[in-house]
């Protein structure tokens, strides 16, 4: 009768006024699970590398910030003449309007700028208000051209790999010298980022670590001390394995102790795919692989956390969430869970680190468990609960309402996929519950670090980096707590599949109908006190 009664006088605004109160009641009693795919309000300590490429895609995906290359042998390849920038003002100012903040990325050398001989930038050397400094000269007008704009930068990419900087440490700290003299010549408020530091290259050859030797050099400056050895930041590139992205991070913020630095830490990760399952892993695993990352990086106390990349790169290995005939993968879908359920975490501990890690994020009115098992075999965990319901979701963004079986959640993590020692772990289940806990959490000391140097991974790999594998058993101390944010406004699309659900839980399937009709996200309604941290665990048979 639909059309037609409306026409025989029946009120469309009482009809519409009794839809939207049905909706308010579903959600009072907590019907309604937050939907994936709907605007995500932007968290700024997550991004995405090159987000310009795709910017209504990433604006999907809920991240805060992009890094974005500014490559001086792509801008000026042929000579000084020469300005190809590599996004117009109508990219960057759409880049502000989705609410992302653009970081640059300063690297690469023309041949007409390199000295022949060392391949350094010529006039390095020299003071850096010198216009022999060619290094120096170009930083300083691009820095100056986007004051205002962009005014985080970052210094080189991959500075420990032999194949991106053709120099030593002790060089490399006069790049830097001279990168932050002239950004904050052109830029008062320029904010220099120590950048790409992989770790692994030295430590496979039993070298000390790029920044200890770089800190060391830099030492011998009179006046390093007194500008923070010219960085604000130390940014991280981490790839293959999550787990080195808590551990690097620790490391490199005792390491940074040792000369009385208290620098922020970011962190830049990736895994590249094939589909036919080669050397780089599954699409799942990618996925997999990400929101693994994602979770331990703010259990690390990592300020920041950038994806590698949003499309994949012409002639580069698949990093991309989105392929090159633009079709999203998993990982895309895993990202928007890390940033629907992670997103506005207030703090996070690594609470479990042997068969299963367990994570517990504290994001304000809800924190999230996110767990996965470390171990080919399939793992049960028994997380107790103080509550009646709890919304179980796994990283492709299905999810549902589960409710504990004689006061234990019973969560069924698969194992890794295909490999005896798990360089990744198996897809990360989240639990999100009402957290009983409203008070103010108190600061805590960083993590401890494992040693004073990690462990070589068993196999070295150019790309993604490797990292190494731990030990069954690690104890953990509580990590930094971020600012407190807000969450975020939206969360993933519901799919039940009964088959994915744990055992001994009954699955209540979230109505898709209504949860599309929701603008924004909600919170777990009706959730009592928040769950004691106390776990068991114990294999499947």
């Amino acid at each position: 009768m639909g059309a037609d009664g409306i026409r025989r006088g029946r009120n469309p605004g009482k009809i519409r006024r009794l839809v939207l109160l049905l909706v308010a009641v579903f959600l009072a009693i907590g019907w309604l699970a937050p939907t994936v795919g709907a605007a995500i309000a932007p968290d700024p300590r997550f991004g995405v590398v090159a987000a310009h490429e795709a910017p209504w895609a990433a604006a999907d995906l809920g991240v805060g910030w992009t890094l974005i290359p500014f490559r001086w042998d792509h801008i000026q390849p042929t000579g000084p003449a020469d300005w190809n920038l590599p996004l117009s003002d109508e990219q960057l100012a759409l880049e502000f309007a989705l609410g992302r903040q653009v970081v640059g990325v300063l690297t690469g050398i023309p041949s007409w700028a390199a000295d022949p001989v060392t391949g350094l930038p010529r006039g390095l050397e020299t003071d850096p208000d010198n216009p022999e400094n060619l290094w120096a000269v170009f930083v300083w007008t691009v820095v100056r051209q986007y004051a205002g704009r962009i005014d985080h930068w970052v210094v080189w990419e991959g500075p420990d790999r032999p194949e991106n900087w053709p120099g030593s440490a002790a060089d490399f700290a006069g790049l830097l010298r001279a990168a932050w003299t002239a950004a904050r010549r052109a830029n008062s408020h320029a904010v220099i980022h120590l950048g790409g530091v992989s770790h692994w290259p030295d430590v496979l050859q039993g070298n000390p670590p790029f920044v200890r030797r770089l800190l060391d050099a830099l030492a011998a400056d009179p006046h390093a001390r007194a500008y923070g050895f010219y960085f604000d930041i130390l940014t991280l590139d981490v790839y293959d394995q999550p787990e080195s992205i808590y551990d690097l991070t620790v490391f490199y913020r005792r390491l940074l102790g040792e000369y009385g630095l208290q620098k922020k830490i970011w962190v830049e990760t990736g895994r590249a795919v094939s589909e036919g399952g080669g050397e780089d892993g599954l699409l799942e695993e990618q996925a997999v692989f990400l929101l693994q990352a994602l979770t331990l990086g703010i259990a690390g106390g990592v300020e920041r956390i950038a994806v590698y990349r949003m499309v994949d790169g012409v002639g580069e290995a698949p990093y991309g969430l989105i392929s090159t005939d633009g079709v999203p993968r998993p990982a895309f879908a895993a990202c928007q869970v890390a940033a629907t359920y992670l997103g506005g975490f207030r703090s996070a501990r690594w609470e479990q680190r042997d068969d299963v890690s367990v994570v517990v994020v504290d994001r304000g009115p809800q924190v999230t468990t996110v767990a996965w098992a470390r171990t080919p075999i399939t793992q049960t965990l028994v997380l107790p609960a103080q509550t009646t319901r709890a919304l179980l979701v796994n990283a492709r963004g299905e999810a549902w309402i589960v409710h504990p079986d004689r006061g234990y959640y019973w969560l069924s993590l698969p194992g890794c996929v295909g490999e005896d020692i798990c360089r990744v772990g198996g897809m990360p289940l989240l639990l999100v519950e009402e957290n009983g806990e409203r008070v103010a959490v108190s600061p805590s000391p960083s993590p401890t670090a494992p040693g004073v140097e990690p462990p070589p991974p068993p196999t070295a790999t150019p790309r993604p980096t490797p990292t190494p594998i731990p030990a069954a058993t690690f104890t953990l101390t509580p990590t930094p707590i971020p600012t407190a944010m807000a969450s975020p406004a939206a969360s993933p699309t519901p799919t039940p599949t009964p088959a994915a659900m744990p055992p001994a839980t009954v699955p209540e399937p979230v109505s898709v109908l209504l949860a599309g009709a929701l603008l924004g996200g909600l919170s777990i309604v009706g959730l009592a006190a928040n769950r004691k941290p106390r776990r068991r665990k114990r294999k499947s048979p």
